[in-house]
Formats: C-alpha cells, structure tokens, sequence
C-alpha cells in the first residue's frame, strides 16, 4: 500500500484504516442489522463509502464554476448549489448533475481501491 497515493489528498494511515473500517462497519450493519443480503450490503456500504471519500477528500470545483462541465456559472444560467459547496448548471437533461456525479464517484473507486478495498461485483456508478 501506497502512503504517496496522489488520489488522495494527504494520505495517512488513520485515514485509511478509517475508511476500510467504515466501509466494513456499513457492510455488516447492512447485512446483520437490515437484512441485506452480502452482495447486496456491500453494493450499499461502497456507496455510503464514496459519499464519505468525496465529503472528505474529493475535489471541489472553485467558486464560480460548474462542477460538471469545468465552465463559467454565469448569472444568466440557472445554477443549483449542492451538498458539497459546489455548484453546477441546472439544464433540463440534468447534465451537468450527472457529469460531476460520475466524476467524484469515480475518482472515489480510484482511491478506495488504492487504498485496499475491492469494488463489489455489481456496482456501477450509474
């Protein structure tokens, strides 16, 4: 395992063992406390786990432009501001939303996996 990993921002060992032990936590708290099957459960908790990557140490877009398509938010365009801070045009294909979903879900897998984890079977960031 990689301390120098550049998909994540100033690596350290607690933050890695908080991220695999994290992902475990909501694995087993899907399947013994809810009642999901594993597969099931551990499609769930990487969700949860990306989610907690991205609040952590994904990438923000700076102010002023869209998370999605890296352009200028202007006045004129309608923008919508999400849970991250960040913003991103709000056109009616929603395309925008889905670029910079598919973006930071993404660079999540890419670090998540650098980190040890395995991407459960199934999953898709669509």
């Amino acid at each position: 395992m990689s301390l120098r990993n550049p998909l994540l921002a100033k690596p350290n060992l607690g933050h890695l063992a908080l991220m695999a032990r994290f992902y475990q936590e909501r694995t087993e708290a899907r399947e013994y406390d809810v009642g999901h099957s594993r597969s099931e459960a551990e499609r769930l908790a990487w969700g949860e786990t990306q989610l907690r990557w991205h609040a952590e140490r994904g990438k923000k877009a700076p102010p002023g432009i869209c998370a999605g398509c890296q352009r200028d938010l202007k006045d004129i365009e309608p923008s919508i501001e999400l849970g991250d801070g960040t913003r991103v045009h709000l056109r009616h294909d929603h395309g925008c939303l889905i670029k910079h979903g598919q973006r930071w879900r993404s660079a999540a897998d890419r670090a998540l996996i650098a980190i040890g984890l395995e991407k459960p079977h199934g999953f898709t960031n669509d």
